[in-house]
């Protein structure tokens, strides 16, 4: 199956190239017909991803570029053009900085890495994370880029504001979407690109943590943004790009802790697969999918976490520690009253 998709989506790249929007669309749907199951995670995944990642930038991005394009003189209407230059420059220097964490992230030393496992990664982790682009790019050729607005928005967070809003709900919604994308029968159609190498590294992440064929929605969200309405797709803004750079170095670089570190929770998720679906472990601790060495109580950011079941009533107790947080972790400002609690009935 893998390899009928990898052929459909060398088709995409070859009509993106000619320029044809309608070829590209039409060759990118066969990929339902080789990983039927595939329909469901990229409709889920995508929805999921455009309202917690896209939408700030679908909705401020157009009226910031066209207020600032009358408002600002023409010397100041600042552009770079998409093309073959951008498209190479940005390949590479999306390698560098995946090649950089294979060193050291914010979280401090990467874990040491086997030379076979680093060329397995940036061979397999190309095709699955980055011919994304070799789809998009082409198809944007001769898009120009408004410098100035996309500077505006990248430093003052405007988009970002907006999908934050809706990023509140972020994590139920990718802990649910991403459990049923390891369902048995769903997995080998969808999810499994994701996790075809064992563990990760950042060469093995995306735009958020996914397999080529779940991202069909949002590739087509960005090709609509780029190729219809003339606007620079949402995976180039400041705010996609940002949390991309997250992906890498927080959720995919293994850190160099002790077993079991929070810094490595979701590098744990690709070493042991049905655990750890979240962001982080108080919610897996809640769904109870938390490895079973700590399936009754985590320490997290200061806080132990315990899991309390009373018949129908689950709660988790958040409990401020009196010791310095373990290495690694973020030291939360404590709250006035007592244990603060999750509650579900």
């Amino acid at each position: 199956k893998q390899a009928l998709f990898w052929v459909v989506r060398l088709v995409c790249i070859a009509c993106a190239f000619t320029g044809s929007l309608q070829l590209t669309v039409m060759a990118s749907v066969v990929q339902f017909v080789v990983l039927p199951y595939s329909f469901f995670v990229a409709i889920g995944y995508g929805l999921e991803t455009i309202l917690a990642l896209y939408s700030g930038h679908a909705v401020v991005f157009p009226l910031l570029h066209l207020v600032l394009r009358h408002a600002l003189p023409d010397q100041l209407n600042l552009t770079f053009t998409i093309g073959p230059c951008f498209l190479v420059c940005f390949l590479l220097a999306d390698q560098v900085l995946c090649a950089y964490c294979l060193i050291r992230t914010p979280k401090g030393k990467t874990a040491a890495v086997g030379t076979s496992r680093i060329m397995a990664s940036v061979t397999y982790g190309f095709l699955n994370c980055k011919t994304y682009y070799l789809v998009l790019l082409p198809l944007a050729f001769g898009l120009e880029v408004p410098v100035i607005p996309w500077a505006l928005d990248a430093s003052f967070g405007l988009s970002s504001r907006i999908s934050n809003y809706f990023a509140r709900y972020w994590e139920v919604l990718f802990y649910h979407i991403h459990r049923m994308g390891h369902v048995r029968q769903v997995y080998s159609d969808a999810h499994k690109f994701h996790h075809h190498l064992h563990d990760c590294t950042a060469f093995d992440a995306h735009i958020f943590g996914s397999g080529a064929p779940e991202e069909w929605l949002i590739l087509m969200a960005d090709i609509m943004l780029a190729a219809c309405l003339g606007c620079v797709p949402a995976s180039l803004s400041g705010h996609v790009l940002s949390v991309s750079w997250i992906n890498k170095w927080d959720f995919h670089s293994r850190n160099d802790k002790p077993a079991g570190h929070a810094d490595n929770f979701h590098a744990d998720h690709h070493a042991l697969h049905m655990v750890n679906f979240g962001f982080s472990p108080p919610f897996d601790l809640f769904m109870k999918t938390l490895p079973k060495q700590v399936s009754a109580a985590v320490e997290f950011k200061g806080f132990l976490v315990q899991r309390i079941e009373d018949g129908k009533d689950v709660r988790l107790q958040f409990t401020p520690t009196d010791e310095v947080p373990q290495d690694g972790t973020s030291p939360v400002r404590r709250g006035r009253g007592g244990n603060k609690l999750l509650h579900s009935d």
